[in-house]
């Protein structure tokens, strides 16, 4: 319970202050693979990209026959797909780590994603890092990412 406390002490922190926010295409970010599941994508090509890898869905919320957010896991991960009205707003991926997470190499893998430099994520390794990625100013598209030894957290959103 006290590692738990203390990882989200940490991400709460590292969300605290982003670094830079960086300029990327929409397209880099609509495209951006969350355990198969992409901003581009339905809601129902999402959700059967999920099935496909594997996922099993363990919760939704909102109208049957319209739901709004739905939640899928496999093993520790845990994705959220949000929609409305037939388009997705938010894919959220949270995979949890109990032996814990190498930070360094979860932050390289988003830098080269998106060919980030030194200086474009706030980082405290080895214990935390976070990035922001729009798509403009004022941005329409957002990429967020979290990672402290436990837990990391990756959202794509479209902004209001």
């Amino acid at each position: 319970m006290r590692a738990a406390a203390l990882s989200l002490l940490l991400l709460l922190q590292a969300a605290a202050a982003w670094g830079a926010e960086v300029l990327r295409p929409s397209a880099a970010i609509l495209g951006y693979d969350l355990a198969g599941a992409r901003l581009e994508m339905t809601p129902a090509g999402a959700l059967a990209a999920l099935r496909a890898g594997g996922f099993e869905q363990v919760s939704w919320s909102g109208e049957a026959k319209a739901p709004r957010v739905w939640s899928y896991r496999l093993g520790e991960t845990t994705v959220e797909v949000s929609q409305s009205a037939g388009v997705i707003t938010s894919i959220r991926y949270t995979r949890r780590a109990a032996g814990g997470l190498d930070v360094g190499a979860e932050l390289a893998a988003i830098k080269a994603d998106f060919g980030l430099a030194a200086g474009d994520c706030r980082e405290t390794l080895p214990q935390a890092a976070a990035c922001r990625v729009v798509d403009g100013d004022p941005p329409k598209l957002a990429l967020t990412a979290e990672i402290v030894p436990g837990l990391m957290v990756v959202q794509a959103s479209r902004l209001p």
